[in-house]
């Protein structure tokens, strides 16, 4: 997989992974509200799956991009969370 660029409403980022013996190892990181970065690693085994997310505000609901590994891909997908 190439970088893909992430957006979370206002927060950015980007993610990638390279392959290791123990499995994909999966890197995001995100340009935080203070403009400090915010990194999150794992590493995926097929069939697991990472998850992303920012809260809502009053009028704009949260974000989320989830990570699976599915054989030797991983999907990215990104949606609004619902909140109440």
């Amino acid at each position: 997989m190439q970088a893909k660029s992430l957006h979370l409403g206002d927060v950015n980022g980007i993610a990638y992974y390279t392959v290791h013996p123990e499995g994909f190892r999966l890197v995001t990181t995100f340009a935080g509200y203070d403009g400090k970065p915010v990194r999150f690693e794992t590493v995926l085994l097929p069939g697991q799956k990472g998850v992303v997310s920012t809260s809502g505000a009053s009028r704009v609901d949260a974000q989320t991009v989830a990570f699976s590994r599915q054989g030797d891909r991983v999907l990215v997908e990104t949606a609004p969370v619902q909140t109440q």
